[in-house]
């Protein structure tokens, strides 16, 4: 030892030397020779760790990871702890590095310590972090919508966060709502026809694909296709819709509207013949008509005419490629949620509702693609929406939008034949 100082014939202090580790004698020796001896009076120790780095630094929260840890002072028998949880198949190297696995644990940024067998630990203050685990995608429902876009669709899969996008090859979609950490909506955007990767990547910027999951149809089930919708509102005794139609396409006219006046007629710049197809009142609170012309001529604009000068919101949209109208349902309600059924006689047919109601001032997509929806408020409101549906076999099929605020209203809707 070092640094000896008798301080008296019962005292002394010295510094130890540098020795490897365990138990050893202490002897005191007089300047004569004689000596005394302490047996296994004192212990070297290793020692204590230190832990300098992690690699990788971070891993998912479902655990798994294998990671190496460098530092110094690693002894066998080290057993290694990341934010309190014990890793696993520790197994230590050398003095300066170690190797084990993660085990499962929250998201966030974790001490990572190491102790030896003796007691003595370092640590690397925050020196991991656990990420959430990448989404998967499992399903998407349904499988397949025009290119138009605006298909209504729900995910399924793993490990959605709160603020996730999805595309479609390539395309993002719109009206992303997360329900839950396995499933999601949206509405599709429109894309070229083929079949396209469904993508749902998180804000922490971690992804999951659906390969080939999600296919675009040319033109629709059956060769109808959805061209347009537009829509207007007004208080007066006519309302017109810009909107330019094509020769041979069929035109739909939803009309929203007070109870009171009627639609005495429905005409375009073309001069087509537009027929009633249904109408439905909810007391008198809504009223909703639907008109239509089969295999219109090219126009500009389509105007509605009233009874009697109203508040009114018009949709009107354009399908092609419609063989024949088809059969008719109307239904009134109330509530945030719209929907009307019809069951479809023939194969691949499409199915539009129209909706309208007194207090209606916005519309979201919920079964089918909402095409167009809109307001008019002059003190009181009135809002409409049209939606379509498709489905290949004759079925029940369901239109649906969601509206705000809640409140009483009434729909139409109207198969279409290729």
């Amino acid at each position: 030892a070092t640094n000896v100082t008798v301080v008296s014939s019962t005292s002394l202090t010295a510094t130890t030397a540098a020795h490897a580790a365990g138990a050893v004698d202490v002897v005191v020796t007089n300047s004569d020779g004689q000596s005394g001896t302490l047996t296994g009076g004192y212990t070297y120790t290793n020692p204590a760790p230190t832990v300098s780095a992690i690699s990788p630094s971070s891993g998912t929260s479902s655990g798994g990871t294998a990671v190496t840890i460098t530092g110094t002072g690693f002894a066998a028998g080290a057993t290694v702890s990341l934010g309190g949880t014990a890793a696993t198949n520790v197994t230590v190297v050398s003095s300066t590095s170690l190797t084990a696995t993660t085990a499962a644990h929250a998201a966030g940024v974790v001490n990572v310590v190491v102790t030896n067998s003796d007691g003595q630990s370092g640590t690397l203050t925050g020196g991991y972090t656990y990420t959430n685990p990448a989404p998967t995608v499992s399903a998407i429902s349904p499988s397949s919508g025009t290119s138009s876009g605006g298909t209504a669709v729900t995910l399924t899969g793993t490990g959605f966060a709160a603020g996730a996008t999805v595309s479609l090859g390539g395309t993002a979609a719109t009206n992303v709502t997360v329900v839950s950490s396995t499933s999601l909506t949206a509405s599709t955007a429109a894309h070229a026809a083929g079949v396209v990767n469904v993508v749902v990547t998180n804000s922490d910027g971690q992804s999951g694909t659906l390969t080939g999951g999600y296919t675009y149809t040319a033109g629709g089930i059956g060769g109808i296709s959805f061209i347009q919708a537009r829509g207007n509102g007004v208080s007066a005794a006519s309302n017109t819709v810009l909107i330019n139609t094509t020769t041979g396409h069929d035109v739909i006219v939803v009309v929203a509207f007070p109870s009171t006046p009627s639609v005495t007629s429905v005409r375009d710049t073309g001069g087509s013949t537009y027929t009633l197809i249904a109408a439905v009142n909810n007391g008198t609170s809504a009223r909703v008509e639907m008109w239509a012309v089969h295999g219109a001529t090219a126009s500009t604009s389509v105007t509605v005419n009233l009874s009697t000068a109203a508040k009114s919101r018009v949709e009107v949209a354009e399908y092609g490629a419609v063989g024949t109208v088809g059969v008719m349902a109307t239904k009134t309600g109330s509530g945030t949620n719209l929907t009307i059924a019809l069951t479809t006689q023939s194969s691949s047919s499409w199915v539009v509702a129209g909706f309208g109601e007194k207090n209606g001032t916005s519309f979201l997509p919920s079964t089918g693609n909402l095409r167009d929806s809109g307001s008019f408020t002059s003190t009181t409101t009135v809002g409409a929406a049209v939606n379509d549906n498709t489905f290949t076999d004759p079925s029940s099929v369901t239109n649906g939008v969601t509206m705000s605020p809640t409140g009483p209203w009434a729909a139409v809707a109207l198969e279409l034949r290729p």
